[in-house]
């Protein structure tokens, strides 16, 4: 349910999946109300990297903090599970 709605609004809402949350060690309940937190502390802090990251990319401003987020979150959590996958296999 939760990729639906950040497939319907990806401005708004993260994808809260398996791979999101073990890669941030978060059990789920409060997710989006934490990253909101997040996103918010430190005079928006987290939100200006994340913006700084996105235009590093040369991503286009469509694409909010929130997915840049998701991406960077997603992506590293996928390779480190291919990577543990690839070391239990050995």
């Amino acid at each position: 349910r939760g990729k639906l709605i950040a497939r319907k609004r990806p401005r708004l809402v993260p994808i809260r999946d398996r791979i999101v949350l073990a890669e941030l060690n978060h059990p789920g309940v409060g997710y989006w109300r934490d990253l909101q937190h997040a996103l918010r502390e430190d005079d928006g802090r987290l939100a200006q990297e994340l913006a700084a990251i996105r235009d590093h990319a040369e991503l286009p401003d469509q694409i909010s903090v929130i997915r840049t987020f998701d991406i960077l979150v997603w992506t590293t959590g996928k390779q480190a599970r291919q990577t543990d996958s690839l070391l239990l296999d050995e």
